[in-house]
């Protein structure tokens, strides 16, 4: 018989269902959900202390877009578009098609 690692607070959470109790909570709390939706083309930065924070994006369609916080939904190709993941210079494209991974 091989060991089995059990670790407690491991579990399946449905993607659907979790973002959608995530949007009425926000909502719930008084937040404000609009309806941009577009083709990102940059990010808009604010730099301070030597940080760099993502507090807006520009849409190929031309307006910008600025938010306290921002929720990159791009589902399960965002390693497709490195220049969207701020601040993270490695990208893990094992096992991914070669069109996606390098």
């Amino acid at each position: 018989m091989e060991p089995v690692m059990i670790k407690a607070a491991a579990g399946w959470v449905n993607p659907r269902e979790s973002i959608i109790a995530a949007i009425k909570e926000y909502l719930r709390l008084g937040g404000d959900i609009g309806d941009v939706r577009g083709l990102v083309t940059e990010k808009i930065l604010e730099i301070s202390g030597g940080k760099a924070k993502v507090i807006g994006v520009k849409t190929a369609d031309g307006p910008s877009h600025r938010a306290d916080q921002l929720i990159y939904a791009t589902g399960a190709f965002t390693t497709s578009n490195p220049g969207l993941l701020h601040g993270i210079d490695t990208q893990i494209t094992q096992g991914l098609p070669s069109h996606i991974g390098s």
